[in-house]
This record gives structure tokens, sequence and C-alpha cells, in this order.
């Protein structure tokens, strides 16, 4: 029996339409993106040295059991496939070129023999049209047998963004819980801190006070933990702004991996540029630090600078999936901010990025203000207090005063009053943790200075 590893990947109007994320083509290759095929006319090429369509050779060789590869594609015509591997300070390699002929729409499926003998790199092939040629689809898939049998609690926090997350839901429905193949390997579970979203068929809905991001998501994980016949959990954000295909890849990853302690973080992607990555991973030293920041996912250099990897203290709760078996603690009620930070640093979780696992998100510099910084403030110093990171008082106190004083040279005084009070309500100790959960009395209080 054979096991999905990952699926091709077409641009959508509805989501990204951003196509060298996906394919290059040339001026003979025409894409159909409302009915996702390629028309192809003699001398047509589609290349998939692509973020989305190109495969990760070295880590899925490193930490998953994928000794095999099988290939199927779904095409009519007569083609030509030629195999590259991409290697970071190697010479661009051609493996092998393979040649097909159907005479009607037709899959075919073949065992990539050369696979054996990769290490590293990113795998990808062109099609070349040698007749007038049509192209629907592919996927890779293995032999190798499931290590872990994975049950996925995909959970996403609402709160009064009914126009956002119940399209993001029938999508979620139709191209995951509708797949044959995922379709018992996966459920969703919305956590509605604002408690108005009407009953969905196929989707748990658990209303609850609102508590922010970390008391939505924490308690769509206590969820996941009582039930007690999931494996895994995917935090996610609302809108759902991700290929669903990545969260097939991350479960077919996570069936494979050879370390029970692996979690998957998708890279944060720009709205308003699409192919620009704002990070993929994140690191804490007392600040928060952008892994690979600014590259463009569109040029072949920058996904394979993106493979290169690097350690990563913790995954955005935009999208990062991880086992329940290693939680050990629930988040610190941050009500936002910090709580993804803190989550992972206080477990051992093995976290990895893969090329084409992502969200698309607004940019941070548009949430900031007093009172997302007066957030930010507190929860680098709890960071501290809490031993997330090496340092002692002094290491603190320069992290709080560059917070201020960055706003104060900049004449953002409204902002830099806010982490003077952050700083004033840490130092109160529990107790004001206690009494502001939901945060519904300090909010206004921090709003009014502006």
């Amino acid at each position: 029996m054979s096991h999905i590893v990952q699926s091709g990947i077409f641009p959508k109007f509805s989501l990204c339409s951003q196509i060298d994320l996906y394919f290059r083509n040339n001026q003979f290759a025409n894409l159909h993106i409302n009915d996702s095929f390629f028309s192809l006319d003699k001398f047509g090429k589609v290349s998939t040295d692509t973020y989305f369509n190109s495969l990760s050779v070295g880590k899925w060789k490193r930490y998953t059991n994928v000794n095999d590869l099988i290939f199927s594609i779904k095409f009519k015509g007569k083609i030509k496939i030629i195999w590259h591997l991409h290697r970071l300070h190697f010479s661009h390699r051609l493996i092998e070129e393979m040649y097909f002929e159907n005479d009607n729409i037709s899959e075919i499926s073949f065992s990539l023999t050369f696979w054996k003998d990769l290490e590293d790199g990113m795998l990808s092939f062109d099609i070349e049209a040698l007749d007038y040629s049509e192209l629907y689809g592919f996927y890779y898939s293995t032999r190798s047998e499931i290590l872990n049998p994975v049950s996925m609690g995909v959970v996403i926090t609402h709160f009064n963004r009914q126009q956002y997350v119940l399209p993001a839901l029938d999508r979620l429905k139709s191209e995951l819980l509708l797949d044959s193949y995922f379709k018992n390997k996966v459920s969703l579970n919305v956590v509605d801190n604002s408690q108005n979203l009407p009953e969905i068929d196929g989707v748990n809905i658990i209303p609850n006070e609102n508590l922010g991001g970390s008391g939505g998501f924490t308690r769509g994980l206590m969820h996941l933990k009582e039930n007690g016949s999931y494996t895994h959990c995917l935090f996610m954000d609302d809108d759902a702004s991700c290929e669903v295909e990545g969260i097939k890849r991350t479960i077919s990853f996570l069936e494979h991996a050879l370390d029970h302690k692996t979690a998957l973080a998708g890279a944060m992607l720009r709205e308003a540029e699409m192919f620009r990555q704002f990070e993929n991973g994140a690191k804490f030293d007392g600040v928060c630090k952008a892994v690979k920041p600014n590259l463009d996912l569109r040029e072949v250099h920058s996904l394979l600078i993106n493979e290169q990897e690097e350690h990563i203290d913790y995954g955005g709760w935009w999208f990062f999936a991880f086992p329940l078996s290693e939680v050990k603690h629930y988040a610190f009620p941050y009500f936002v901010r910090g709580d993804d930070s803190g989550f992972s640093l206080v477990h051992d979780f093995k976290i990895l990025t893969l090329n084409g696992i992502s969200s698309w998100q607004e940019d941070f510099s548009l949430k900031n203000g007093p009172l997302p910084h007066y957030l930010d403030t507190r929860y680098h110093i709890m960071h501290y207090l809490h031993n997330l990171v090496r340092g002692n008082a002094k290491d603190a106190i320069k992290t709080t005063a560059r917070m201020c004083l960055k706003n104060l040279l900049a004449y953002q005084y409204e902002t830099a009053l806010a982490s003077i009070l952050a700083m004033e309500d840490v130092v109160k100790g529990k107790s004001f943790w206690e009494q502001n959960v939901s945060m519904s009395e300090r909010r206004p209080e921090i709003q009014k200075i502006i």
C-alpha cells in the first residue's frame, strides 16, 4: 500500500494567484487557473522548482522513514519529464529524463529509483510537450510504512470575524474533510470566543468566554486532550489563509517522522507581498527574532536558503502542529502576544519548517500601537521571570528599557507610556494575572492614553 507524501498545488484566484510560487512556464504553456490545469502546445514547458511544488529532499530523508518514492501524474498527450536537483553551494544537476504518451486523460505511476541515492537539496521536474498536451495534476507517494498514525485536531480561535471564518471553514471542509485519504485523519474545532457562530455541519464549535488567543487555543487544546483520541494538534488563525495542501503535507510528514517530538511550524508570508517571507520560524533570546526574513520565495536561491536548517525556538500560532503526547503545560494566560513563544519554549518539541507549509498574514507593523506594545512588553518580562530565556535581572531591565526608549526617541510617547504601564502591572505579581485574564478592564484603561 502506498501513502501520499505531497501533492501538486495550482494557484487560485480566491487565495493566491502569484503563479511563480507554484509553477514556471514558457509562452507555449497556458495555465487555466479556474480549472486547475495546463494546456501545452508543442514546445510548451512547465517547471516545478518552486516554493509550493518542489520536494524537500533533505528533511524527508533526515527526519522521516521515507525510503522509496513513487510519482504519479495525470495528463493527456506526449510529454518529456526532466528531473532536477538543486542544492545550495552545488551545481544544478539533471538526474533523469523520461518519455510518456497518453491518448486520453489518465494517471500513470512509477517509482523514482534515483530517490535512494539523493541526500539533500530540492527535487523538481520540468514537463516539455512533444505535441499538444494537458497537465491535470501530480503527487508523490511512498510504500514506507506509517510510523505514527495521526489523528489531527485543527484548533481555530474566533472572535467576531464571521466574514473570514465561515468561508475558511467551507474551504477546509471541501478540500480536507471531503478528501477520502485525509478525512479520517483530521477534525475541525473552532473555539468561539464571541459565542455567536451558528452550528456548522462537520465542525465542532466550542463556545468560550473571551479570554483572547491564549484562552481560546488553550480551551481547544484541553478539548483534544480530554477527548483522548487525538495524537496531534494544529493551531491556525481563523481565516485559515493557507494552502490546505500544507495541512495534508504536515499530516504526512508527522506520520513518517522518526522522532515523536517532531512539530511543524508554518512560515509567515506577507499578505501585501504574497511572495515575501516574514519569518520561517523564530528565535527568542530576550527579544523575538525572525528566522530567514524578507526572502523572495519566487527565486530558487531563496528556496535553497530557506531549506538550510537553523534552530527554531518557536512557531507562530497562525500555523503550528505539535504532538499532544509532549504537552506538559498549557499556555500562560497572556490574552494575546507571547503565548505562542512561551508555549514552545517551555516544551521540548523538535520544531521543523518545510517549503510549502505556510500562512499569509497581515504585517505586524500594521498592528503596532500602545495596546500591542503593552502586551509585547509584558510577555518579554515574563519570559525572563519564567526562566524561558537565559539572563538575569540586568538583562530583563535592558530589554524593557530598549522597548520603552526606542519609542521615546521616536516621539511615540503614548506607546512608551504603555510599556511603562506593562512593567508596573507585571511587578504586581500573580494577583494581577488572576484578575485580568480577560483584559476587559485593563484594555479600556490603556486605550484612554491614546
